[in-house]
C-alpha cells in the first residue's frame, strides 16, 4: 500500500487495489488458472454491482 501512496494514487483506487505476486517457479499454468479466476470474479462483482457484466 505504501509503494501506492507514494505515487499518489487516489484513496479510492488503493483501496480497490489487487496485488498479484510471481516467483521465480509460478508456471505459465498458474498464471492461467489465476487469470481465468480474476475475470470470473470480476464479472460476478460487476454483475452484482450493475446488473450486467
Amino acid at each position: 500500500m505504501f509503494c501506492l501512496t507514494a505515487i499518489k494514487l487516489p484513496s479510492e483506487a488503493i483501496e480497490g487495489a489487487l496485488r498479484i505476486g510471481l516467483r521465480k517457479f509460478t508456471t505459465d499454468a498458474e498464471v492461467e488458472q489465476a487469470a481465468d479466476i480474476l475475470i470470473s470474479e470480476t464479472q460476478k462483482i460487476q454483475l452484482m454491482l450493475t446488473g450486467y457484466a
